[in-house]
């Protein structure tokens, strides 16, 4: 199966004559109007995709996604999601499909001409799809750049273009206010922030990840620089790292027990009161218009005076 890179605009062939729809994603689908020629750019090359059927039954099989998909008004055409699409609540009246594992008869059930997911979380289960004769979108983001390239290929793939470019004009003044404030912030004066996505093993954002880059857009400067990811931590570094403010993002841990590990009162997080809980994890992972509501809480976090 092909995947859907985020400089990438796909168009999918969808085909309606049948309940269950078999075109793979580098088929043409036949129409007898003269369809229109839309130029997209696909790593690097012109290409030319025809218009076409836009999608009515879809599937998100990740809560990122699935957020993607309402924030572009496609409600009535979801017909599916997973228990861990939590957002936003109308979410759960859809379907059940599965959670992390999905359920392949339920999803096949509901007849979709379109699913949705993301690489890192379904590759497997998109694959398995594919396979099954329905069309399949895989995108992913690491970054705020990233993130309005999602809404613009799934706008050009279900026909909501005008929208995703309105949400993502929203998202830079929103991120455009924020970064005004935090130019006031001299280099030397911005706080080193140790980014908590686990613990038990402790585990952390670093470079790559989209926490680091809502971190660093925000005005904090990272405690961690490995390049990678994801990096496993152990306590000790922190102690030594001994960062200016701790951000929690996962529920194994509480501000309150961050302050209570063996060494940390000595931390100047903890010395300062500037560790916290209180963000909503899911605005700092998932790639949807919410991450520039994270940047800002970050931000508020790390520099209330700004912000009063």
């Amino acid at each position: 199966m092909k995947k859907h890179k985020l400089a990438s605009l796909i168009i999918i062939s969808l085909l309606f004559a049948v309940a269950v729809i078999g075109c793979g994603q580098s088929t043409q689908s036949e129409h007898t109007e003269q369809p229109k020629p839309i130029d997209i750019q696909e790593n690097g090359q012109d290409q030319v995709a025809e218009d076409r059927d836009l999608p009515q039954r879809i599937v998100s099989i990740v809560p990122g996604m699935t957020e993607v998909l309402f924030d572009l008004g496609l409600e009535d055409r979801i017909v599916g999601v997973t228990l861990n699409c939590d957002y936003p609540v109308v979410a759960a009246s859809k379907a059940i499909v599965g959670d992390w594992i999905i359920n392949m008869e339920s999803l096949l059930a509901l007849e979709p001409d379109l699913v949705v997911g993301m690489p890192s979380a379904n590759f497997q289960t998109l694959d398995e799809i594919e396979a099954l004769g329905i069309n399949v979108l895989a995108v992913e983001a690491q970054s705020i750049e990233g993130i309005y390239e999602i809404y613009r290929e799934v706008g050009i793939v279900t026909g909501t273009e005008a929208m995703a470019e309105e949400i993502i004009e929203n998202m830079q003044n929103q991120i455009a206010t924020v970064e005004e404030k935090i130019a006031t912030i001299n280099d030397e004066d911005r706080l080193r922030v140790f980014l908590e996505i686990g613990y038990e093993p402790l585990y952390s954002a670093s470079v790559g990840s989209l926490q680091h880059e809502l971190l660093i857009i925000a005005g904090g400067v990272n405690a961690v620089t490995v390049e990678s990811p994801w990096v496993e931590y152990s306590m000790e570094s922190v102690l030594a790292d001994n960062p200016d403010a701790i951000i929690i993002t996962h529920p194994a841990s509480t501000a309150a027990d961050v302050a209570k590990r063996s060494g940390y009162s000595q931390v100047t997080a903890v010395v300062e009161d500037r560790v916290t809980d209180n963000i909503d994890p899911n605005i700092l992972v998932r790639p949807t218009q919410r991450a520039a509501q994270g940047i800002e809480e970050i931000a508020e976090f790390l520099y209330p005076q700004l912000f009063n």
